[in-house]
Order: structure tokens, then C-alpha cells, then sequence
């Protein structure tokens, strides 16, 4: 059901405003608007403006399990590198019709005073997620848990004594931002895998782009999220258009995941929902809960864009290899780094035993090596070693008419 040509005004808004309503553009268009200002977050701008949407529609009833807040976790190789600057563009743009909380080091004590003070859920920004996950005893993974499932909250302290929040104050939607350097030191950070809380994040990936020396937000982008808003309580609940649409999103995470290595599936195992959640902003973009096969294409395009860029950051992270060839590339430089230090000859086994290594891997790396020409496998030896070439020692070797790095220079 759409509510275009019937929308039920409760604010006045511009021209412009209504126009990115009818056209349903408004993700594409908000996406283009800050691209240009900060180049290299191009998925988090796309990210923020679906969380806007979904955080105008946050009452609708969930599609299957998936309400449509949405968490989004922003993640860079390097600091200072517009992930803020990103933020603050989008929260004088489209998210300027919430009252969004920023905070640097984020603790569950400190959110239950500010949502309880809140008549409606804020927009929540942790500027620091990383820090805020080292310091375990927060026990920030409960709170944010609880925060995505829109569920009531309780803790008790030992100083404050019992802290609740209510359900429908926990009607949230979080933008986190952090390193890998910074994630990399929460000292649980395979439980947070494990216990799902990663999972619950969209995770897009930023890179060094241009960054300006000042930004221009456009209020318009959000007073549009306000109509959407102040219209929503009309769809009540979202629905596929027919089953294409159903089965695209649903099956979205057999592919997308498929050869992933079982850590990082561990960290992406929630795009199902992510990918639901993405289908039902853009049905809404339009004031429509109806999500049609060209909303599911774009949610499962988009979700697994993130999830190819944001992968291979996050493998460092959980410390796993994000492909099976950048695993054995690892693996060859391993191998290379031991031979050099031991003085570029050293038997073969000992190589697989100090490093812990199996032979049908060792192989592949040996292969990798030997094509890069950067090592050379003399298994007619006994025992078989390495050795990295030189030309002076190379001449000079037993064992060079059995060397396939000299027999190819012949």
C-alpha cells in the first residue's frame, strides 16, 4: 500500500522536500549530495541515509524478525579519515528532524539517564566504538543487544543501584565508528562475534578520500525523513509484493556468505535482517510498505557490496583471512620472512614445524613463492630446503640443475 497522493501533512516542508518523496529517491539522492563533499565514505552516507528512513518508520511492525532501525558500524584502516565529519554532515542534513546523542566513550549507566529523558528515541553516534567495547566491564554488548531487539532494560549497579528502560524508549538506531587498530584491542572481541553483537551491525567500510575544510549540510534530506515520519502510522506493517521478492531477500545470505571463512561468517551472519532492513527503508522512501522485486535487488546489491569491502577489514580484526587466496598469500609470506631470517637456506621441515604449518598449505604457498620468483623449492635435496635466490649463490649451487628458478633464468 502507498500513501503517495494522500499523505496526511502535520508539518509544513518544501517543494524540493516532497519532490525526493514522489520521485523515491531519496537514499540515491542524499547518497550523491554527500559523496561529493566527502569522497570516500560513499557506502556510509548510503548507510545513514537508510538509517534515517528506518528510524522514521521504527513503529512499523517487523518483517519477519527484522524491525527496521538499523545499526551501522563504520569501520576505517586509518584515523582521521571523515568518518566524523561524515556523521555531522548527515546529522545537520537528513537525520536533522531526530534528536540524536553523540558520545565518545559510551557507557550502559550513562544511556539509560539519557533515553529516559527522551520522549522520542534518539539517534545514538558512538564516535569511539572500539574504546567502548575494550572497556569490558561496561558491558556495552548487553545494552546495545537489548537496543536492537527493541526489548526493556535492566542492570543493576553498584553504585546507582537498578537502572530500567523502557521498551519503547529503546526504540534506538546507532551509528558506530572505529579503526581496526581500535577494534582490534576489545579484549573480547571473538565473543562479540560469537554472542551476535557484531552480527547486529550493518558494517560498510571508509576510505582516505578528500577531505574538505568545511561542509554544507541541506536540511531538505531531513525534513523529507520528517514526512515520511509524520506519514508512517498509515502503512502499519511492511509486506513483500509476491515471493520473488520474498525468496531474494531471504536467500540473500546463502550467497553472500558462501566462502567466507567461519569467523567472518560469525560476524556477518545477520544480513539476513540487514538485507530486510535495507528492503523496507527504500519501499518507504516512497511512503510505501510494499517491498517489490527492485527494492530487494537494490537491499541485496548494496548488503553485499558492504560485506565484500567491509570483509576484508574486519578479517584483521577477528584475526582470520578474509579469501582462501589472501590466506595463502599470508601463508607465502610466512614462509619467506623464516627462510630470510634464518640466513636464505633452511631445510624444508623445519620450516612446517616451527611455523605450525600443514603440507597440502605449504604446497600452495610453496607455488605462490616459486612464481613470484621469490623462493626456491630444491626437493631433490634430502631433506628438500628453501633457499631465496642470489646470483652470486645461485652459480655456484649443487643443486642448481634441479632448481626451478635457475633452470628458468638458463
Amino acid at each position: 500500500m502507498s500513501l503517495i497522493g494522500q499523505p496526511r501533512d502535520r508539518i509544513e516542508i518544501s517543494e524540493e522536500a516532497k519532490d525526493l518523496i514522489r520521485n523515491g529517491d531519496l537514499i540515491e539522492r542524499y547518497t550523491e549530495f554527500a559523496t561529493k563533499q566527502v569522497p570516500g565514505m560513499r557506502e556510509f552516507h548510503e548507510a545513514l541515509a537508510i538509517l534515517a528512513v528506518g528510524h522514521a518508520v521504527r513503529n512499523m511492525k517487523p518483517l519477519r524478525t527484522a524491525s527496521p532501525r538499523l545499526f551501522v558500524l563504520c569501520i576505517t584502516r586509518e584515523p582521521r579519515v571523515g568518518k566524523t565529519l561524515s556523521f555531522k554532515l548527515a546529522r545537520d542534513s537528513i537525520l536533522s528532524c531526530f534528536p540524536v546523542e553523540e558520545v565518545a566513550l559510551a557507557t550502559p549507566e550513562g544511556f539509560a539517564d539519557l533515553l529516559n529523558s527522551y520522549q522520542r528515541p534518539p539517534v545514538i553516534a558512538i564516535d569511539e566504538f572500539g574504546a567502548s567495547l575494550a572497556a569490558g566491564y561496561t558491558r556495552m554488548d548487553h545494552f546495545l543487544l537489548r537496543a536492537y531487539d527493541g526489548t526493556a532494560w535492566t542492570m543493576v549497579f553498584r553504585k546507582d543501584g537498578i537502572k530500567t528502560v523502557p521498551k519503547e524508549k529503546m526504540r534506538i538506531s546507532v551509528v558506530a565508528m572505529t579503526t581496526t587498530e581500535s577494534l582490534s584491542k576489545a579484549t573480547r572481541v571473538l565473543e562479540y562475534a560469537l554472542s551476535g553483537l557484531f552480527a547486529r551491525f550493518l558494517i560498510v567500510r571508509g576510505d582516505r578520500g578528500r577531505i574538505p575544510d568545511r561542509i554544507e549540510p541541506n536540511p531538505t534530506f531531513g525534513q523529507a525523513v520528517r514526512w515520511i515520519e509524520q506519514n508512517a502510522d498509515g502503512l502499519h506493517e511492511f509486506e513483500f509484493e509476491n515471493s520473488d521478492a520474498r525468496n531474494e531477500v531471504v536467500n540473500a545470505i546463502d550467497y553472500i556468505l558462501h566462502g567466507l571463512p567461519e569467523e567472518l561468517q560469525m560476524v556477518y551472519r545477520g544480513i539476513d535482517e540487514q538485507t530486510a532492513k535495507v528492503a523496507m527503508a527504500h519501499a518507504a522512501t516512497r511512503l510505501d510498505n510494499t517491498i517489490t522485486v527492485e527494492d530487494a535487488d537494490y537491499a541485496v546489491s548494496f548488503v553485499e557490496q558492504t560485506v565484500k569491502r567491509s570483509g576484508e577489514l574486519m578479517a584483521d580484526v577477528v584475526e582470520t583471512e578474509y579469501s582462501y587466496e589472501s590466506k595463502i598469500a599470508r601463508l607465502a609470506d610466512r614462509i619467506y620472512n623464516y627462510v630470510l631470517s634464518q640466513g636464505g637456506r633452511v631445510n624444508r621441515s623445519q620450516v612446517l614445524r616451527n611455523l605450525h604449518l600443514k603440507a597440502a598449505l605449504a604446497d600452495k604457498a610453496e607455488k605462490l613463492l616459486i612464481e613470484e620468483e621469490r623462493l626456491a623449492v630444491i626437493k631433490a635435496a634430502r631433506p628438500a630446503f628453501y633457499c631465496i635466490p642470489s646470483s652470486d649463490k645461485c652459480e655456484k649451487c649443487e643443486y642448481r640443475k634441479a632448481c626451478p628458478l635457475f633452470i628458468v633464468h638458463l
